[in-house]
């Protein structure tokens, strides 16, 4: 058109990029929708398929939201908005592209990032809780059935049991 070269300023690239970004969400988001069928959880899990869905159309939401921002830069609306008017123009879809990145990250991520018990863990787990309180005494007095002159060996005399003893949590 009139000449001129096409995609040359930030902000036809970044336009290009979100287009083509919104094409492959499309894409991504009808895997997301039928991720659960036996087919797609071959390869891959489905709450996966919908972080990866989530988190390309928040990078192509922002790549949006940054075509806008550079809009501003353009000769036309410099010479058509300035001040303050200027400014919220500008900084309107780059909060904007936050409040979407935090929402989405604080969504998504936690499901994903949880971490899982496994079952040995588990096990682990509930063995520790029933022993939690409980505590092992260890004695030698059980040598006193298997040797015959447990009574007359030296510190058996008075029977002192404490002497041989000990407790300690399992």
């Amino acid at each position: 058109m009139n000449n001129r070269k096409h995609f040359v300023s930030w902000h036809a690239k970044f336009g290009l990029a979100t287009v083509l970004g919104v094409l492959a969400a499309i894409i991504g988001g009808v895997c997301a929708r039928y991720s659960t069928s036996t087919f797609m959880r071959k390869w891959i899990r489905p709450i996966n398929t919908k972080l990866y869905h989530a988190t390309a159309g928040m990078l192509v939401f922002m790549c949006a939201m940054a075509t806008v921002a550079l809009a501003c830069y353009s000769n036309w609306f410099k010479n058509r908005v300035e001040g303050w008017v200027w400014r919220v123009c500008f900084w309107s879809p780059i909060v904007l592209a936050l409040c979407v990145a935090r929402q989405v990250t604080q969504s998504y991520l936690p499901r994903v990032c949880a971490q899982r018990e496994s079952q040995l863990d588990e096990k682990e787990r509930k063995i520790q809780e029933k022993i939690k309180d409980k505590k092992a005494i260890h004695s030698s007095l059980g040598a006193e059935f298997f040797i015959d002159n447990y009574k007359y060996m030296e510190g058996n005399e008075k029977r002192n049991y404490d002497s041989y003893s000990n407790e300690h949590p399992i």
